[in-house]
């Protein structure tokens, strides 16, 4: 798995390709809401958020309706 910045990391499985199609096809938006009991200065939780994609690179991919070099299907890219 490759996590360089604007890399291909993996091409998309069959399921993925699924949802991929249909949410070209009726894009949907939505939000992740966390509570914090504290306050959090920005540069923090900045931090924390970038350790955490560095951690799981596939919450900052996003896909590409371009074929990989050797699938032939879309691939999932880092940000």
């Amino acid at each position: 798995m490759t996590t360089s910045r604007g890399e291909v990391i993996r091409p998309l499985g069959a399921a993925e390709r699924t949802i991929d199609f249909a949410m070209r096809k009726n894009p949907l938006q939505f939000s992740l809401v966390a509570e914090i009991d504290r306050p959090v200065p920005e540069a923090e939780l900045a931090g924390a958020l970038a350790e955490l994609c560095l951690r799981h690179p596939l919450l900052a991919a996003t896909t590409t309706p371009h074929p990989g070099p050797s699938t032939g299907r879309p691939m999932a890219r880092s940000r």
